[in-house]
């Protein structure tokens, strides 16, 4: 995962507790279907990239922290990104061969986080 951080953040849905992620299809190129990320805590904003392998449903996240706060978006968030791109890749009948079409749209979850794990980076 990478991460850079820019200016304040700017966010209307930032969530009082746990974390929140939109991820919105963007399109499929060199074997990987590609998504906006938008990641939130109570905390800060991250908004970056996802790109989901084909071949393999590996997923990699490359995120831009959007905060005054220079770090990287809580482990225990960037699982639950990870997992619901996964399935996704999952739910597709062949995703080898699949269209940009056959991934879903948008995928939008609030997660609670991990026992003991409430700060950012845990």
């Amino acid at each position: 995962m990478r991460w850079r951080c820019y200016g304040p953040a700017v966010s209307a849905s930032r969530p009082t507790t746990g974390g929140r992620f939109v991820a919105r299809r963007i399109t499929l190129t060199d074997g990987c279907v590609q998504y906006d990320l938008a990641l939130s805590t109570p905390e800060a904003d991250w908004a970056g990239v996802a790109r989901v392998e084909l071949e393999r449903g590996g997923v990699e996240l490359e995120l831009n922290c959007l905060g005054e706060k220079h770090e990287a978006p809580p482990d225990w968030l960037a699982a639950h990104v990870t997992a619901a791109l996964r399935s996704a890749w999952r739910g597709v009948e062949s995703p080898r061969t699949a269209k940009v079409d056959d991934f879903p749209r948008r995928l939008t979850r609030w997660r609670a986080p991990l026992p003991g794990k409430e700060s950012s980076s845990a």
